[in-house]
């Protein structure tokens, strides 16, 4: 998880944050450009804090570091899961707590359609939800 900036720069300008495409820290090739002002971002992923585990028994599985409360178990990376999740809030604790929450479905859709939802009653709250597809 990143915290992204709070506030306007130092000489009152809003802040210009890129959205990255995975593996990408290029911002020619961004997913978008955003201007923050007195706004937070934070965005959560599967990509940079995960771990491998193999089982002689088992095809190895990939697992990172968000917990699901339901199983208290971590969340595993597949082909249909979300693997990042950017929220533009008022603040960033609740830009945080949301895009933590939208890694928790299984799939984009599930995480869109409920991100409709928050949108509709918040409509300041801004999400791009990123699969590996």
């Amino acid at each position: 998880m990143r915290f992204g900036p709070q506030g306007n720069t130092p000489d009152s300008r809003p802040w210009t944050v890129f959205i990255s495409k995975l593996g990408s820290e290029d911002p020619d090739h961004a997913i978008d450009i955003v201007q923050l002002n007195n706004q937070a971002i934070a965005t959560s992923g599967d990509y940079l804090q995960n771990w491998l585990v193999t089982h002689s028994d088992l095809s190895p599985k990939i697992y990172f570091h968000i917990f699901d409360p339901a199983t208290l178990a971590p969340l595993e990376i597949t082909g249909a899961s979300i693997a990042s999740v950017s929220v533009i809030a008022n603040d960033c604790a609740l830009a945080d707590g949301l895009a933590t929450a939208a890694m928790l479905f299984a799939n984009t859709e599930a995480a869109e359609a409920w991100a409709k939802s928050i949108k509709l009653r918040y409509p300041e709250i801004s999400f791009w939800i990123i699969s590996r597809n």
